[in-house]
């Protein structure tokens, strides 16, 4: 009988054993997950930013051309344009 306990605490601790060294290998593997989608959620964030910098790029560009097709016609209708704020112009 005392054979027995001595070999029930062994399975025992054992298992205590197994148990301890699972939960690190759970706790590495979540700690890598977690590696992981941070590092893809910050590859997301660069290429939207990436995307939107080449937009306000682009839609800049569009209304710089837009301004530059404008602004000589203005300049020659120049009395049609209104008055600026403060402008001794009528």
């Amino acid at each position: 009988l005392s054979h027995l306990d001595a070999e029930i605490n062994q399975m025992h601790a054992g298992s205590e054993k197994e148990a301890a060294v699972e939960e690190e290998k759970i706790k590495a593997a979540a700690a890598e997950d977690a590696r992981r989608i941070i590092e893809s959620a910050e590859q997301e964030i660069a290429a939207a930013a990436k995307a939107a910098r080449r937009e306000l790029t682009a839609h800049a560009a569009d209304l710089a051309v837009s301004l530059a097709t404008t602004l000589p016609h203005r300049a020659w209708m120049g009395n049609q344009l209104p008055p600026k704020k403060g402008s001794l112009r009528p």
